[in-house]
């Protein structure tokens, strides 16, 4: 009779490990901290604090958001005049767009505004300018009309302040009075009109709502312009491609690295008049809301032989201005 068998144990070999290079490869965070003299340890205690403020971080790449967009945007930094001899000394009635970026390096420092190239173009088909307050209508309803209309009132001359007072008095209890009917005829026009209808008929009276006409705010001017711009050479080709790409770059908004959080506020526009607005008119900083360009602005498209450009280009653009007018600007001379 055979004995137990006896299994002996298995034995693992070791698995050999890959070398596909360190665990943990070196960050850009790592890197800065070496040239920095920082330890190992002191780079793990910041990618926690790193971990527990992620949005801290995406802040940083905010901050670094207008150098970046600066960086970049030279090629949309230069001055673009188009035709090419536009600025002559018997050629000299164009329009300027100078595009300028808001920035505000820190909370401490005061905002500035940095140029960013300008473009010059001739005087468009339409000088339109345009200025626009908004009314609303509101009724005061019966009692508060007919109260606040006593009271304001001018006051009987010849009575004295006392009398004057007891005059308003009076009125305003009157007007009370005639209010609170006027109310009550309201009430029932709301709980049966059929009702009111046939007593202001048989009466021939209506209900006062003392509508009045409140100012609200000024508008933000708005302004249309559009040129048909005809290269007449390959240098002029490319000035039209540089001028929409560079009207395009600055009206848009610069994001931030990473998961995208932030937007830049896209560039502003200062227009000026040449040689002088005197009889014409000014423009407050303005916006850039919309370009449109039509490249077969002929009867059809129409191409270059060698440069493969149209032949014909429809450029307009729609601004508005950031700032208010009011009498002041006018006391002070700004138009």
């Amino acid at each position: 009779m055979r004995g137990p068998t006896t299994i002996p144990p298995r034995t693992t070999a070791p698995r050999t490990q890959r070398n596909n290079g360190p665990a943990n490869p070196p960050t850009a965070l790592s890197n800065a901290a070496q040239a920095l003299g920082i330890t190992a340890s002191a780079v793990d205690r910041l990618k926690l604090a790193g971990a527990a403020l992620g949005a801290g971080f995406a802040g940083v790449d905010a901050l670094q958001l207008y150098s970046r967009r600066n960086g970049m945007a030279a090629r949309y930094q230069q001055e673009i005049v188009f035709p090419s001899d536009l600025v002559q000394s018997n050629r000299d009635f164009y329009m300027s767009f100078k595009f300028q970026k808001y920035e505000k390096r820190s909370i401490a420092n005061s905002p500035f505004l940095s140029p960013e190239g300008t473009i010059r173009l001739p005087l468009p088909g339409n000088l339109k300018d345009n200025l626009s307050v908004s009314y609303g209508t509101e009724s005061l309803g019966p009692v508060a009309g007919a109260v606040l209309e006593s009271v304001i009132g001018e006051a009987p001359t010849g009575q004295g302040l006392t009398g004057a007072i007891r005059s308003i008095a009076d009125r305003t209890i009157g007007s009370v009075t005639s209010a609170a009917e006027g109310a009550a005829i309201q009430a029932a026009q709301n709980a049966a009109p059929q009702t009111l209808n046939a007593a202001s008929a048989y009466t021939g009276l209506a209900v006062n709502p003392y509508q009045t006409v409140l100012f609200k705010n000024p508008n933000f001017k708005k302004h249309n312009f559009s040129w048909k711009l005809m290269p007449r050479d390959e240098e002029e080709s490319n000035k039209i491609r540089d001028l929409v790409k560079t009207f395009q770059f600055h009206m848009s908004p610069g994001v931030s690295r990473g998961p995208g959080l932030f937007f830049s506020y896209p560039s502003m526009v200062i227009i000026q008049l040449f040689p002088s607005s005197q009889f014409l008119y000014r423009f407050k900083p303005c916006v850039v809301e919309s370009v449109d360009v039509n490249y077969a602005a002929g009867s059809g498209p129409s191409f270059f032989k060698n440069s493969k450009a149209p032949t014909a280009v429809t450029f307009s653009v729609q601004l508005q201005e950031i700032e208010y007018w009011t009498n002041n600007d006018y006391q002070t001379g700004f138009f």
